[in-house]
């Protein structure tokens, strides 16, 4: 396949994940699964819906379990979508302030703000993980006909935090490396 920039980002596109360096390139496999099963995700959110609407049109007839898990697809889809977002270069940018600064400048920006980021993704991580081990030790279920232990559902947030957790980690020393093969290079 062949690469092409991703607009304003500096990294480049192989198919359909950007590559920002040599770590966030070997972490493709991981983020086509993710894109894989967040489509999944969303096609089993529109099947079930439109299930959904043609009982209750045609039949006057509910599953009574679609308005749930529907939600709980959309919220799998949704942080499983954080990590792949950023992994290619769409999701925590400031265009106008990474366009109009040098490579030199943009990189910095970055790699502070990546660090910013990971530090905040881990802080709130933790407070995920407590959350669904507070839950299942709890034994809170959802208050409806499924009694869904809720946290079956709850358990792709932290799971969302730590893979966007990862690509920032990874993020963030592929700078590193970049930046010591340029100085490598000046010398």
């Amino acid at each position: 396949m062949a690469s092409s920039p991703v607009h304003g980002t500096g990294a480049d596109v192989d198919g359909d994940v950007a590559v920002h360096g040599p770590l966030t390139s070997r972490l493709r496999p991981l983020f086509r699964a993710q894109r894989a099963i967040a489509g999944a995700f969303i096609l089993a959110i529109v099947i079930l819906v439109t299930i959904e609407v043609f009982l209750r049109s045609a039949f006057v007839y509910s599953l009574g379990f679609a308005h749930d898990v529907s939600g709980y697809l959309f919220v799998g889809a949704s942080f499983l979508g954080f990590a792949v977002a950023t992994a290619d270069g769409r999701l925590f940018r400031i265009e106008f302030l990474i366009g109009n600064v040098s490579d030199t400048v943009r990189r910095a920006m970055q790699f502070v703000f990546d660090l910013l980021s990971l530090t905040l993704t881990l802080i709130i991580d933790w407070h995920l993980v407590m959350f669904v081990i507070s839950s299942f030790e709890r034994d809170v279920r959802e208050a409806t006909a499924l009694g869904t232990p809720l946290f079956v559902p709850q358990i792709m947030m932290p799971v969302g935090a730590t893979l966007l957790a990862i690509v920032l980690a990874a993020r963030l020393a592929d700078t590193v490396i970049v930046a010591l093969d340029a100085t490598r290079r000046e010398r």
